[in-house]
């Protein structure tokens, strides 16, 4: 476990100097078109890898009790809050969970707004035009509501791993339907088909959470 969660660390740091060395080479002659296009791949990359890098951290916190101790589920031989596994926890775990979850969706939001009668502009989209695809302008900040239905879901099957498979599924399909119930009062998307095709993709996830409850009891 605490190889993956090593891994997970320097895996964003090894890509990202992949990117910024590939950007650096492709755009040279022009320092704007190599800052818009590390921005652009930067974003896309976060958003694809940090669900997994999360899972992968929200495994250190995930414990059962077996006897009078706690232990890792991944690992029943790491004892949970022994020296070793709270020096992992504190020095690599929770700094990481603050970046990923914290500090760079916030620095994101805040640009999105901080810029936000400039959004639909041709030097801004292609920087951070991935998380404004498809989706009205004032409701900006949606694709970062999917970025924690995606964590909080994560959350569910790996910190939360000990309950009854049951509750697990129970509480999945409520955070389900929970962000389906914003998505079908906000509308966020600009055309009407994206916003059907939304909502009936989380209501037959939610629906199949259900009845999957059926075989789990």
């Amino acid at each position: 476990v605490y190889t993956k969660v090593s891994i997970a660390a320097l895996v964003p740091i090894v890509v990202m100097s992949m990117i910024l060395f590939g950007s650096f080479i492709w755009h040279r002659g022009s320092v704007t078109r190599f800052k818009s296009t590390l921005i652009n791949v930067s974003v896309i990359i976060y958003l694809l890898l940090s669900p997994n890098i999360v899972k992968i951290l929200f495994y250190l916190f995930s414990c059962i009790k077996l006897e009078d101790s706690y232990y890792m589920i991944r690992n029943t031989d790491i004892q949970c809050f022994s020296s070793e596994h709270t020096r992992w926890a504190l020095l690599l775990g929770f700094p990481l969970l603050l970046i990923y979850l914290v500090m760079i969706p916030v620095y994101l939001i805040v640009n999105l707004k901080r810029h936000f009668n400039y959004l639909h502009a041709e030097t801004y989209k292609t920087k951070f035009g991935i998380l404004l695809v498809g989706v009205r302008k004032k409701y900006y900040y949606w694709e970062f509501s999917i970025f924690y239905k995606k964590i909080l879901i994560v959350f569910i099957s790996t910190v939360l791993q000990s309950l009854d498979p049951a509750q697990q599924i129970l509480s999945t399909a409520i955070c389900l339907l929970i962000h389906l119930t914003f998505a079908k009062s906000l509308q966020p998307y600009q055309m009407t088909q994206n916003n059907q095709v939304s909502e009936y993709a989380e209501i037959v996830l939610s629906f199949t959470l259900h009845f999957s409850i059926v075989f789990t009891v």
